[in-house]
């Protein structure tokens, strides 16, 4: 019975409450006689607003509330024990508690639990994250870990429709959340206050979303162990003598809406003047319960006035509710609809009163409907769908929660829903839907290989037609299973580690991978992958660029240009090629050492009519090769450096881009300056292999690889061998008897067989007049087309085996410097005896000797008067430079014998001046350097730094290059046309941070930086003919930077003079001490 404060009989209503409550009051007593003194509710300590524990511990919610309220009207106290969910749930069904505070209506906990009547109703519903799209509903979870916690009724409701699903439990909703928001699950489920309670206190709560339908809305009930019938009756009592209002007032006072106007004065005042009497009345009756009487009628007076204050925000939240609200029963008829829904429909409250919804359904979603309403039947009463109706705006589509409300005895009273429209929304799905068509025609047509596959499991979900192409697998052998188990990879390792990319990047591109094919080959592709949301799920979308044949084309391509710079490189003849404006853009290292420079960096990016002598004849070239695209044997007169003429044939051409444009022009030129060639045009060929192999210097054959026989040979090979080509050309080797031993042919044969080519294999040919040549010959297997050839470059070696003798020469000479050194041993003994024998003579000549005095007496001898014959004729003077010069020429004889026994050298910490010193005695006694010109002329200036440390080396090879460094010094100043008026060597030595430094500076005509550039180089020489052989410079480098580990250059300005650096590392004796010696 409820009290509408509209009704004219209001008072009366009141008055009715009011007399019932002080009935209760007055006649408990039967009652209160089984009632327990206390019961202990236990519940979640994580479910706010319902139930949770406060900063301070305590237990505080709408539950708690709702009890406590229960405990007011029952006389009953209540202990809260808060606990996590299951463990609440163990704790009642053990018997540790008495009831639970507040359970959802389950199948499954019915069997556990006896419930109370319905206290409120709460929706649960799916919470995702907004990076994840396409989830409505719990059948679009599949696929996903689903957060959820334990015990919570609807995990059963899930699992019962969809047994695929996969759960994560949490202890209580505030963990849920917080897993939630850190990312260790992307979609949740629970009960929808409690989950945007908790979602409220992150900043990151606007990432997750709520899903459009509900799992379920519950009635919530209090609850007790199965079959303590007992308590149930006490506690239900309690909850008997709680309205609908109160506890629509705790729920409105944790909803936080504003309050509105309160009751009039005048209704208030009327019913405490009825309450007044009736106060008088039962206090004549029972003085002692006046004072309860009072309270309870206050409090009743207090609930009447919050009854209106909600009536009036309830009226004010339905009014301005945009979703849908209607109650019916069970025929579909209106019993209640929102005043939203009349704007909706552009009807009447009173119209759509006692009249049945169905007419305003579309006729294709009667069916569904019906079955909606036959589902509400059932537990959990509840259900949802979506139907199209028609408005005011024509067809439009509604999403609605429905939900029974059961009476004490369980049976259905009405149905309560909630509508939102969803047009919007199902037309985005429909529009989605079509974009999922469309990709999906776009995936099987796509002449790209595409592959969509679980990024959980790997497993194929789909393949287009040009990916079963590729690798040759039928799509039904691919769907469902993972690419290792169909074995595509050729490396598996790539596979993960792309994959690894893939989940910290979210994507890759292009990475190379090799697939292999169901016949076993490999399939070279780069691929790109993404993950994308299909239907609500991640899954990694792949292209793959199949480049097979393209890497193949590279590769021949590579080798092609490869063998193309190695001609360029080697070729004696000139090529090169000019860019459209005429500048020299490439050129061969002929073309420098043909027209005198230094190098092609010298030539290259000048024009290219500066190497022409006529410009009147490049311009004639010029106009012919347009005229006919290609011009061949073209005899023209080049420049050299040095302005000298240079008669040439060229075969040149102008080439092209693949649009047709004219880049420049290209070809060879071959000196015929000396001789002229046989003029024969050669067929051009638009390869550039071809072109090389019929202008190439060295002799070059094609062969057939079986029967031996030429198939086409170039010009040199013509020469080299002296026959026609046409004489060569359908014929073997051996049938010509080009081989001195045939013999040899077949050592070739075997071994290309093993290796697939072979370098610079010294064979001997026979010329066609007899004459044997020696030649150095490379060769592999090519092919050109479909067809495979033997490739031979053969060179003629004569003159490297000329060279060859002469360095043979060179070792002879070495060989007599040895024996130079056996002489200088052996006159080493006479000088030994000249050397004692001039001191003998002067100790016997001394006056003051005792035994000269003795033997002088003896014979009548003045020794006085002698020594003074002796000092007249300058006798001693002539025994003392006798002595010296026998000291001298025995510690020349030393320094030679020295240098000579180099293999004897060993590495020790040796002092560099006393190195340096001896190199300069051995230049002032080189004979070689005094036929020229007298070393002793050359003023010497040292300039020797205090505490030089001492280097670890070699003596007699460092003493080797200050004798070579002081005799260039000395040539470069007493040679040629600028001689030094005061020739000078200064010689310094200094100490570095890391070891010692030798400069040896002379003020000769100094160098060019051509030569400088090229000082180091073995035999280059600028010497006379016949002058040094070019290897002491690059000798003495080597043992500087290789067997010493220091470092040597030059620095020369023409007419200064030159300087020669060398700095050598110190030696680890260096830490104990320098070596003080200074000269």
């Amino acid at each position: 019975m409820r009290c509408n404060k509209k009704d004219v009989n209001f008072a009366i209503c009141l008055w009715a409450h009011a007399f019932l409550v002080l009935f209760s009051l007055l006649f408990p007593v039967s009652d209160a006689l089984a009632a327990p003194e206390k019961i202990v509710v236990a519940d979640d300590k994580d479910y706010p607003p319902y139930i949770f524990l406060d900063a301070s511990g305590s237990p505080k919610g709408i539950l708690v509330d709702v009890w406590e309220l229960w405990s007011r009207k029952t006389g009953i106290a209540v202990e809260f024990q808060l606990m996590e969910w299951s463990a609440a749930l163990d704790a009642v069904r053990g018997g540790k508690a008495d009831a639970i505070g507040g359970m959802a209506r389950t199948p499954k906990r019915e069997e556990l639990f006896d419930l109370t009547t319905q206290i409120t109703v709460i929706p649960s519903g799916i919470f995702f994250h907004d990076q994840l799209g396409g989830i409505k509903n719990v059948k679009d979870l599949a696929g996903f870990s689903v957060g959820i916690v334990g015990g919570d009724a609807a995990r059963d409701l899930a699992l019962s429709r969809h047994p695929e699903l996969r759960f994560a439990t949490f202890p209580g909703v505030r963990d849920l959340v917080r897993a939630a928001i850190s990312g260790e699950i992307k979609v949740f489920i629970s009960d929808v206050p409690v989950a945007r309670h908790y979602l409220a206190q992150h900043e990151r709560s606007s990432e997750f979303r709520q899903a459009s339908e509900l799992i379920t809305t519950y009635s919530m009930h209090g609850a007790v162990r199965k079959g303590n019938a007992e308590l149930l009756g006490v506690i239900q009592g309690g909850f008997d003598q709680i309205t609908g209002s109160e506890i629509g007032a705790i729920m409105d006072e944790w909803s936080g809406r504003p309050v509105q106007a309160a009751l009039p004065w005048s209704m208030i005042v009327l019913v405490f003047g009825i309450l007044s009497l009736i106060l008088v009345a039962v206090f004549l009756w029972n003085f002692f319960l006046r004072r309860r009487v009072l309270a309870k009628t206050a409090e009743l007076a207090e609930s009447v006035r919050k009854a209106g204050e909600r009536k009036e925000k309830y009226r004010l939240l339905v009014e301005h509710q945009t979703d849908l609200l209607v109650k019916v029963d069970l025929e579909g008829r209106f019993l209640y609809v929102s005043p939203a829904y009349c704007r909706t429909f552009g009807k009447s409250e009173a119209e759509l009163l006692n009249s049945t919804f169905m007419p305003l359904i579309h006729a294709d979603d009667v069916a569904a409907t019906e079955g909606a309403m036959k589902a509400l039947l059932v537990p959990p009463h509840t259900a949802y769908m979506e139907q199209r109706a028609m408005t005011v705006d024509g067809w439009r589509w509604f999403a609605w929660n429905d939900s029974a409300i059961l009476g004490k005895t369980g049976e259905i009273e009405a149905i309560v829903g909630v509508g939102r429209d969803v047009t919007e929304r199902k037309e985005a799905e429909e529009l989605l839907r079509q974009s999922e068509e469309r990709f999906a025609k776009a995936f099987h047509s796509s002449p790209a290989p595409l592959v969509i596959s679980d990024i959980a499991t790997g497993r194929f979900i789909d393949v287009n037609a040009r990916w079963v192409e590729m690798l040759g697998y039928a799509k039904e052998d691919q769907i469902g299973r993972t690419s290792k188990e169909v074995g595509i990879w050729a490396d598996t390792d790539l596979r993960d580690r792309a994959i690894e990319i893939l989940r910290k990047e979210g994507s890759f591109k292009e990475f190379p991978i090799e697939f292999l094919t169901s016949t076993g080959s490999a399939r070279s592709v780069l691929w790109s992958a993404e993950i994308i949301i299909l239907q609500g799920r991640e899954v990694m979308l792949s292209l793959l660029f199949d480049y097979t044949e393209r890497k193949r084309a590279e590769e021949a391509l590579r080798k092609s240009e490869k063998l193309y710079r190695s001609v360029i490189d080697n070729i004696h003849d000139v090529f090169y090629r000019t860019d459209a404006e005429g500048r020299l853009a490439m050129v061969s290292p002929s073309g420098a050492r043909l027209l005198g420079y230094e190098s092609t960096e010298e030539m290259l990016g000048r024009l290219n009519e500066e190497f022409w002598f006529e410009s009147e004849e490049r311009r004639n070239f010029l106009q012919r090769i347009k005229a006919q695209d290609f011009v061949a044997d073209f005899e023209v007169v080049l420049k050299r450096k040095d302005g000298q003429p240079v008669l040439v044939a060229t075969s040149s051409g102008l080439y092209y881009n693949e649009q047709g444009a004219v880049l420049g022009v290209e070809g060879i030129f071959r000196d015929i300056t000396e001789r002229k060639r046989t003029e024969e045009r050669l067929r051009q060929s638009e390869e550039k292999f071809s072109r090389l192999f019929k202008l190439s210097p060295d002799a070059i054959s094609l062969s057939d690889p079986d029967s031996g026989l030429l198939v086409e040979v170039n010009d040199a090979y013509a020469r080299l061998t002296g026959y026609r080509q046409d004489e060569l050309v359908g014929r073997s080797a051996l049938e010509i008897g080009l081989f001195v031993d045939p013999e040899s042919r077949g050592r070739v044969i075997d071994r290309l067989k093993r290796a697939g080519q072979f370098n610079n294999m010294e064979l001997e040919f026979r010329r066609k007049d007899g004459a044997h040549v020696p030649c150095s010959v490379s060769g592999q297997f090519i092919s050109l087309g479909m067809e495979r050839y033997l490739l031979a470059v053969i060179r003629d070696v004569t003159e490297f085996k000329r060279m060859q003798e002469m360095m043979i020469q060179s070792e002879k000479m070495v060989s007599v410097g040895g024996i130079a050194a056996g002489v200088a041993h052996e006159i080493n003994n006479p000088l030994g005896i000249i050397v004692q024998s001039a001191q003998n003579l002067v100790q016997r000549t001394r006056p003051d000797f005792h035994r000269n005095i003795e033997v002088a007496k003896s014979i009548g001898l003045d020794m006085e008067l002698l020594e003074k014959y002796m000092q007249e004729r300058k006798i001693l003077t002539f025994v003392q430079d006798m002595q010296d010069a026998a000291l001298r020429a025995a510690d020349i004889i030393r320094h030679m014998l020295d240098f000579s026994r180099r293999s004897e050298s060993r590495r020790a910490v040796c002092s560099l001046p006393v190195i340096v010193d001896r190199a300069l005695i051995l230049a002032q006694n080189d004979y070689d350097l005094k036929k020229s010109f007298d070393f002793k002329q050359i003023r010497i200036v040292k300039d020797y730094a205090l505490d030089l440390v001492p280097v670890e080396c070699t003596e007699t090879e460092l003493e080797q290059v200050f004798l070579n460094l002081l005799r260039n010094a000395a040539q470069a100043m007493t040679m040629g046309d600028q001689r030094s008026e005061d020739p000078k060597i200064v010689i310094r030595l200094s100490n570095l941070a890391s070891g010692i430094r030798c400069e040896i500076e002379d003020n000769g005509a100094g160098m060019p930086a051509d030569v400088m550039r090229r000082i180091f180089e073995p035999f280059f020489t600028t010497k006379p003919t016949g002058i040094g052989t070019g290897l002491g410079l690059s000798v003495s480098y080597f043992i500087v930077t290789r067997g010493h580990g220091g470092k040597m250059w030059v620095e020369s300005t023409p007419d200064t003079g030159t300087r020669f650096v060398i700095d050598l590392p110190a030696s680890a004796s260096s830490e104990q001490g320098p070596n003080l010696r200074r000269t």
